[in-house]
């Protein structure tokens, strides 16, 4: 069989509080927790937990020994971009009921990115990952 390519399978973020993370995600951007599985390493227990929404799945992993990731600010992944439908709603909700870690003070609007247009925002998850929310605006 020739292999294929088929697209993202799923975003791995390191974290030392998955459940805190799970709520966010759940929470603020209608996630579902569907998996969780302890793995047990030579160092410990690893914890994996995994959410999706539509084709879009997170892994949220919480090594052993949480003092290796505790001091990573960036590199461990540059942003995880979830497409979203209605931007503006969506962050005035989350702006709504509390979340304060958006980069920009309004959604960007990018005309000529991608071949329809599309519109932008960043903002800092719970794990200190870089959360894009992001919609095609179909010009």
């Amino acid at each position: 069989m020739e292999p294929i390519v088929k697209g993202l399978g799923h975003i791995g973020i390191y974290t030392t509080d998955p459940d805190r993370a799970i709520k966010f995600y759940s929470k603020h951007l209608d996630f579902e927790h569907f998996y969780s599985h302890d793995l047990e390493t030579e160092g410990g227990v690893v914890k994996l937990r995994f959410i999706r929404k539509g084709g879009c799945i997170i892994e949220f992993i919480q090594p052993a020994d949480t003092s290796a990731i505790e001091g990573l600010k960036t590199g461990v992944i540059a942003h995880v971009c979830i497409e979203v439908l209605g931007i503006e709603a969506l962050v005035e909700r989350m702006k709504a009921k509390g979340v304060d870690t958006f980069r920009e003070d309004k959604v960007s609007v990018l005309p000529d990115l991608f071949p329809t247009g599309s519109k932008s925002i960043f903002l800092v998850g719970p794990c200190g990952e870089i959360i894009e929310l992001y919609e095609y605006t179909g010009r």
